[in-house]
This record gives C-alpha cells, structure tokens and sequence, in this order.
C-alpha cells in the first residue's frame, strides 16, 4: 500500500463488480471523502449514476459512450472506439488531476485494457501517482497479471448461476 492508500480489483465473469465498486463509493461518501467515478465501455445510462449524481462529494466523469458490443463491431467500429477510449482516459486523468478525489472508481476499465483501448503500462504509471492521495478500484471482466500483481485487494467474481443463461437479458434497475 502506497502513503496508506490500496488498489482494488474486482474482476470475474459474474454479476456484482460495479455494485461492489459503487458500493465502497458510497459508503467513502458517507465518510465525507472526494469520490470520482467513471465508466468505460458503457452507454453512460447505467441506473447507478442517476442515484450517484445527487451525491455532493461524487462527481462523475462522463466519457463518450459506447455505441455497441465490441462483438458486433467491425475492425473500423474497433479501431474508432480504441480511439474513443483512450480519449475517455485521458478526459479522466485530467479530472483527477484537478480535483483530487480520495476514492477513484474506473468501472470496466480492465475490459478496456484487455481489448487494447488503454495500455496497461499507462494505467500502471496513472496509479503509481493516484495512490499518493486516492483509493483507487478497478472493475471488469478480466485481470492482467501485472494489474494482480499491482492490486492490494483482487476479489474474483465467480458465477455458479446466472438468468443469462436460461436467455434471460440484463433487466433495468438490477442489472443496469
């Protein structure tokens, strides 16, 4: 742990990341502590943000959207959202710069890393300086292992059953 400060993965193929990073959001919050979240790889909808948005010491960077799931785009699609995402990066590097939260939330940002949009040794030299005054949690499906390495708390979520599986899709206000 760096100055007191931690790095915190939650990674897996199950429900619960997000909830888990929104989570210790607002319970920071509730301490009084600077908190700033942004997600990757999302539509900016999520029902979280609503909520957390009328929270005075939350602020929540908004980068440009994901259109569609990287599975349905095409090697043009690919190419403009690793641009649009490593455009969302640097937008939140620099809101962390100016307002210097206590508690950063990079929700899917490992998804981003592991598709190539945001290389893992920027990310690792972002940390290295945000762990001097911040938390910072980091959420998505998959972990490099440089990031493990790097993580004070990793939690794996595991899924032993899912509605996806029965076709059930994400439902409004609980997955999403």
């Amino acid at each position: 742990m760096k100055s007191g400060n931690a790095l915190h993965i939650y990674f897996g193929e199950c429900k619960g990341k997000t909830t888990a990073a929104m989570g210790l959001a607002i319970r920071a919050a509730g301490q009084k502590r600077k908190v700033l979240i942004s997600q990757f790889m999302k539509t900016n909808t999520s029902g979280e943000l609503n909520i957390l948005n009328h929270i005075d010491n939350i602020k929540i960077v908004y980068g440009s959207p994901i259109q569609k799931l990287t599975t349905q785009m095409t090697p043009e699609e690919l190419a403009a959202e690793r641009v649009r995402q490593k455009e969302n990066f640097d937008l939140i590097c620099r809101s962390i710069a100016e307002w210097e939260p206590e508690l950063i939330v990079l929700d899917e940002l490992l998804v981003a890393e592991k598709m190539g949009f945001v290389e893992a040794d920027t990310i690792i030299a972002r940390i290295d300086d945000w762990l001097d005054y911040a938390e910072v949690v980091l959420t998505g499906r998959w972990c490099c292992e440089r990031l493990m390495e790097k993580a004070d708390y990793a939690t794996e979520m595991v899924k032993h059953k899912h509605p996806f599986d029965q076709g059930v899709m994400a439902r409004k206000g609980i997955e999403y």
